[in-house]
């Protein structure tokens, strides 16, 4: 049957079909809380960022119907002492009947060549799934981002936290009962630690505000901290205004850390709301300048309030295995959730400083949950 597939780059009107195959593949797709279509959102993730390239390639059935995609965004990434064009992976969906004919694979090759001819030097991915962390495992040519990836989780109520696994996520009751116990132990030890862990006093050196968009104190702030990371994606005005403050992309809250006119850092939220009755927090992002942990610790703050006065019950935050984040927000009552999101990657063309990307520590990293397409 896949003889007669055509693999194709995506052409103009596409976009309706491949939502549909999207929605059948994911069950349901974006699964964001959105005040938009799901062909809206699919603009916005890859018709509208004007500094970013966007590679999409499409299988097609003979009688014209799209059964297989991938898409991916090529973004401007700082690797090393580098920018780069880096190959961001964002969805693979075969139809159901297509399953198993190799359609997958030829996508796979068809989206990296795509990608390549279009200036791509580096490519990365990030995945749960344990059949494709194990694939990417026995692939030579992939390698694991140099450091661990931790999600974190902030819980207020362990009961109402179990009950929600309990009924959506078809969890037995010994692994509830499992579950419960590990928070409570982990919560425990968590809380004996902060104990000694001072937090900081109120900061009133600096203004701390909602905003509805990024403006041009970013590019400042950008060359401020760019040189303190070895992975991180450039923060321009574009950039950010696209991720966002763009209510195709999804409905966050950014706050900024300001003092005499300097953007000193940000910090990006959201609550989804798929189950009324146990709403979820998340920080997408949270970047301050070197060596101000000051600001970093008020901004989380705010986050907290927010979520408070949203009845939020589970705060996630991703992060860098041992990033000073991590550490900070351990003050604040975040504990390990034990998932380990992989992230891997491939390098198209000989960047210079990529050794230096090999080596990084871990405060030299950054990739929060900004970088998920999920949220």
């Amino acid at each position: 049957m896949s003889d007669q597939v055509v693999f194709r780059p995506f052409n103009n009107g596409d976009e309706e079909k491949i939502t549909l195959l999207l929605d059948i593949a994911f069950d349901g797709w974006p699964g964001l809380d959105l005040d938009c279509t799901s062909l809206d959102h699919w603009f916005w993730k890859f018709r509208a960022p004007a500094e970013n390239k966007n590679t999409v390639v499409v299988a097609e059935s003979p009688d014209g119907e799209i059964i297989g995609v991938n898409q991916a965004q090529l973004k401007n990434t700082k690797i090393g002492n580098e920018v780069v064009q880096a190959r961001k992976t964002t969805e693979v969906a075969v139809h159901p009947e297509y399953r198993g004919k190799g359609v997958h694979r030829r996508l796979a090759l068809m989206g990296v060549d795509y990608s390549k001819s279009s200036g791509a030097v580096f490519s990365y991915s990030l995945s749960t799934s344990p059949i494709i962390v194990n694939y990417k495992q026995r692939e030579s040519e992939y390698y694991e981002f140099p450091q661990p990836i931790k999600q974190l989780v902030k819980i207020e109520s362990i009961p109402r936290f179990s009950d929600y696994w309990k009924e959506h996520k078809k969890t037995s009751a010994r692994e509830i009962l499992f579950i419960k116990s590990g928070l409570y132990i982990t919560k425990f030890l968590n809380r004996l630690t902060r104990i000694f862990k001072k937090r900081s006093k109120p900061e009133t050196g600096f203004q701390i505000k909602l905003v509805s968009r990024f403006d041009e104190k970013i590019q400042p702030f950008w060359e401020k901290i760019k040189n303190d990371y070895d992975f991180i994606l450039e923060k321009s005005v574009e950039h950010l205004n696209w991720r966002y403050c763009d209510p195709r992309g999804g409905s966050y809250k950014v706050f900024t850390a300001e003092e005499d006119g300097e953007l000193l850092g940000y910090i990006v939220i959201c609550v989804t709301w798929r189950y009324p009755e146990h709403p979820v927090g998340y920080i997408m992002e949270l970047l301050v300048l070197t060596g101000r942990d000051n600001v970093a610790e008020a901004l989380v703050r705010h986050a907290e309030k927010y979520f408070t006065d949203k009845e939020v019950n589970a705060i996630y935050f991703t992060v860098v295995s041992r990033h000073p984040y991590e550490k900070l927000l351990g003050k604040y009552g975040f504990i390990d959730s034990r998932r380990r999101p992989l992230i891997y990657y491939r390098v198209y063309k000989d960047i210079e400083s990529l050794e230096e990307f090999k080596n990084s520590s871990p405060e030299r990293l950054h990739y929060q949950f900004g970088e998920f397409d999920s949220i």
